[in-house]
């Protein structure tokens, strides 16, 4: 869902294409002196600027974040307190989510570790969640966004993957 207006944490950053298609190749990040307590507002992650956290679940953060190697924002997952299960749990994520290619999955751009954090880059995108969208949308326009929703878990279904985690964020 397109928002009304561009992001203004995002919008002055140079380089930011929010409709980049480009699929970097994926780079491990390891050796740095990252450690999960430092990752605030205005710190480095590897080579990740933190602009700010924007969402929180069982596995761990997601924080908005800045690649100036790029010069694109992304949404930067950090898995929280990782035994070698939950890391396994993440990386099968990320794999999973990167093989499927539609214009309704967001797109994994990397996967490494920071220090001994498990991340995932991907593509972020601006607007508010389905759950507070919903809120101003006709029932056309819903039915519209869940079509586009089945479209999207059809394509990772044609892959053999099943979304366990499906809500309306």
């Amino acid at each position: 869902m397109a928002p009304e207006k561009e992001d203004e944490r995002t919008e002055s950053l140079p380089g930011v294409d929010r409709a980049a298609t480009s699929h970097p190749d994926t780079l491990r990040m390891s050796g740095s002196a990252f450690a999960r307590k430092d990752v605030s507002l205005g710190s480095r992650a590897g080579r990740y600027d933190i602009l700010e956290q924007i969402g929180e679940g069982g596995m761990g953060q997601v924080f908005l974040a800045y690649d100036p190697t790029l010069q694109r924002t992304v949404a930067l997952k950090l898995l929280r307190g990782a035994g070698a299960e939950q890391v396994e749990r993440f990386q099968n994520e990320a794999r999973a989510q990167a093989r499927v290619d539609h214009e309704n999955v967001c797109r994994v751009y990397e996967v490494g570790v920071l220090g001994d954090t498990p991340f995932i880059a991907m593509q972020y995108i601006a607007g508010s969640t389905l759950d507070q969208a919903a809120r101003e949308m006709t029932l056309e326009q819903k039915v519209m966004v869940m079509m586009k929703v089945a479209s999207a878990i059809q394509a990772a279904h044609r892959l053999g993957l099943i979304h366990r985690d499906l809500k309306p964020a």
